[in-house]
């Protein structure tokens, strides 16, 4: 199937605008074992950002802050050669709650609203919807359901109470890029095997990844590379109803 073959479906109607205005992509990485299953507490050591311009096509912005773990404050040898993350880097870093801050104070100078969440429903050519005018729209992106999903309500539960209720609403709701991309260029549906990989991903669209591989913020670099050529491709970057792929942390 050649990258222009996607499904009518996943294509914006003409005259449709995109859902959102903005995306803005998401990769963790967390402490980890080789050969062991993960040994919890399971911290996040690297929170990256990357902004997506959707109008505009392109990548406007980046966040990335290094995370120094509590619980268990030393990283394996192998956590260290699979990330790049040395640990004099964690050891220099603030705990949690100075990243999940940092994040929140980037998307404020990004002009966007910490607490918006989108609605996941299609919008009519030429419609705003019920949303104030003015406000930037936008979703986060996410190469999987691990980060938001698993990863970072397991370190918001070591995290204190006054934490866990500073987290912003944006990270309750997302896109699965495996699943969209699934949806998109394969069929039919029941044929699509979710997780093809940011890899295969990549090579589909004739891209390299961007770096180092599982360095948090190449990794979100590569996966808003991607972002931005299903943009091209007309992809809509909304809710699809058969998969369910806006996720929601319950």
């Amino acid at each position: 199937m050649s990258r222009r073959d996607a499904l009518p479906e996943a294509l914006l109607r003409p005259g449709e605008a995109q859902p959102v205005d903005f995306a803005v992509v998401i990769d963790f990485e967390a402490t980890c074992e080789q050969d062991k299953s993960i040994q919890e507490p399971q911290e996040i050591i690297e929170f990256p950002a990357v902004l997506v311009d959707v109008r505009r096509g392109c990548t406007s912005s980046t966040f990335q802050r290094y995370v120094r773990p509590v619980w268990r404050p030393r990283l394996s040898q192998f956590c260290m050669e699979l990330t790049g993350i040395t640990q004099a880097t964690v050891d220099n870093a603030q705990p949690f709650p100075s990243s999940l801050q940092g994040f929140v104070q980037w998307l404020e100078e990004c002009g966007l609203d910490p607490n918006y969440v989108p609605s996941g429903q299609p919008e009519e050519p030429g419609s705003r919807g019920d949303e104030p005018m003015g406000l930037s729209r936008f979703v986060v992106v996410t190469h999987g359901n691990w980060d938001l999903g698993e990863m970072l309500p397991k370190q918001l539960g070591y995290e204190s109470p006054a934490v866990r209720d500073s987290a912003p609403r944006c990270l309750t709701k997302w896109i699965n890029l495996n699943t969209l991309f699934d949806y998109a260029y394969k069929a039919p549906i029941r044929e699509c095997k979710p997780g093809s990989g940011l890899q295969k991903v990549l090579q589909f669209f004739g891209l390299s990844h961007s770096g180092r591989l599982h360095s948090g913020l190449d990794d979100s670099l590569s996966i808003a590379a991607v972002v931005v050529e299903m943009l091209s491709d007309g992809v809509r970057l909304a809710e699809v109803p058969q998969l369910c792929f806006l996720c929601q942390q319950t």
